[in-house]
């Protein structure tokens, strides 16, 4: 893998690297499960059990295991497109 020659192009790489994770956080169900875990923890009247990182592990894992069909769809579109060499998007 190598840096692209034009600075134009790193910026634009550089961008979509970092917009990144908000598309992920906003494309999934993380965002919704964090906050009701966290409205939950409230809810139960404690306040730092669990600690915030194990509400957003759960979280995580909860959103991997409902977007797990899609991306096994996803997976199986794309393998054979890539084993063909043709574009993804035809």
């Amino acid at each position: 893998m190598s840096l692209p020659d034009s600075p134009l192009q790193l910026i634009g790489i550089l961008f979509l690297l970092s917009i990144l994770p908000l598309i992920i956080v906003m494309g999934t169900s993380f965002l919704k499960l964090a906050v009701v875990f966290s409205i939950l923890r409230n809810a139960l009247g404690i306040q730092q059990v669990p600690p915030n990182i194990a509400l957003y592990g759960l979280a995580l894992v909860l959103s991997l295991f409902i977007m797990g069909p899609t991306l096994l769809a996803v997976k199986e579109r794309w393998h054979p497109v890539q084993v063909a060499g043709a574009p993804f998007w035809t």
